[in-house]
């Protein structure tokens, strides 16, 4: 027999054979499972930068409030003017009906 051949002799125990199959077999395991950590983590953090709200976005909703306010500002004033004209139209029949 070749003695230079690489070969498990006699004095390896089985059980430390296994124990470094299983050692292996875990790392790797957990390995595999801090990169779909660190893929779920890149996934959350690319999400929360798209969903961020900038100082842009703020001051763009405070002018789409303050265009929103102002339109509203002038119907009311438009009603109040139109309920003034009305108000005197009956003031004014009221005065001719007597």
């Amino acid at each position: 027999m070749d003695r230079r051949r690489w070969h498990v002799g006699k004095e390896i125990p089985i059980a430390l054979v296994g124990a470094l199959l299983v050692q292996t077999v875990g790392l790797v395991w957990s390995i595999a499972g801090l990169y779909n950590r660190v893929d779920n983590l890149v996934l959350v953090t690319n999400k929360m930068e798209n969903e961020r709200y900038t100082k842009e976005d703020a001051r763009r909703d405070r002018d789409i409030v303050n265009m929103l306010v102002d339109a509203q500002r002038q119907r009311d004033n438009e009603q109040e003017r139109r309920i003034s004209i009305m108000e005197s139209l009956i003031n004014q029949l009221r005065i001719q009906g007597k």
